[in-house]
């Protein structure tokens, strides 16, 4: 026994073995749970409903809206995301194909951090962005993604199915 804290030295020593096991513990499921398995990955994502809220002039003609998807080309409605298990991103076109679109192919690179449920899509043209996993579901994927038009901040709604 320790005659100066009346504690034994090998009392001390476990609970400094325990301390250190539960803090290994601890950052190795953090560490699991941002790089383990993503639920939507290699599955072909359709976008159905692209929304905005508070209202946006999105395609500059003076009037305010928040369904995004009816704004959008034909060639563009019927396009789909997949992200790859090697964290890549796959960018591919349906069958109303505008100008630039020739085939898919890989436009990128994707990180998810699931403890966050953050995930930061770097594509090509568009740079890093980042979202946040609503809804991960089997066959429906929800993605919010806030921006600021230099006035208000707003927050978009991009809804996935399977295609």
């Amino acid at each position: 026994m320790n005659r100066t804290t009346g504690w034994p030295l090998g009392h001390l020593y476990g609970i400094f073995i325990i301390s250190l096991f539960a803090v290994a513990s601890c950052q190795l499921q953090a560490r699991n749970a941002s790089e383990g398995e993503v639920p939507f990955t290699e599955k072909n994502w359709q976008l159905v409903s692209l929304t905005v809220q508070p209202a946006v002039d999105w395609d500059l003609d003076g009037k305010l809206e928040t369904d995004i998807a009816a704004k959008l080309d034909l060639c563009e409605r019927d396009n789909g995301l997949l992200f790859r298990s090697n964290r890549r991103v796959l960018r591919f076109y349906g069958a109303a194909r505008c100008e630039e679109e020739t085939a898919q192919r890989e436009t990128g690179n994707w990180t998810y951090d699931a403890l966050q449920k953050k995930l930061t899509v770097n594509e090509e043209n568009t740079g890093p962005k980042v979202y946040e996993v609503a809804i991960s579901e089997t066959s429906r994927l929800v993605l919010l993604h806030r921006f600021n038009n230099g006035s208000r901040e707003h927050e978009m709604t991009a809804v996935y199915t399977i295609k």
